[in-house]
């Protein structure tokens, strides 16, 4: 997913997997020396944060518990 280490929601994402958010397919779209939206997160048409990058290619904005995840992707609980 991509997000902002600024970005509550996308700190409580995380927290929602606990040990297993080192797995997650993170990537920070926060430049930390400019503060702005990095290169590929603008290429990448990233507007809000949390934002999930589904199978399908689409894109979803906002916290999603396990449940919502599963629905989205594709992939049982």
């Amino acid at each position: 997913f991509y997000g902002a280490y600024w970005c509550g929601w996308c700190n409580k994402q995380k927290e929602l997997f606990g040990e297993a958010a080192q797995y997650l397919p993170y990537i920070e779209c926060s430049d930390k020396e400019t503060g702005q939206l990095t290169s590929e997160c603008q290429a990448a048409g990233i507007t809000g944060f949390p934002t999930w990058e589904l199978p399908t290619g689409e894109k979803s904005s906002g916290f999603k518990s396990f449940q919502q995840l599963a629905e989205l992707s594709g992939c049982p609980l």
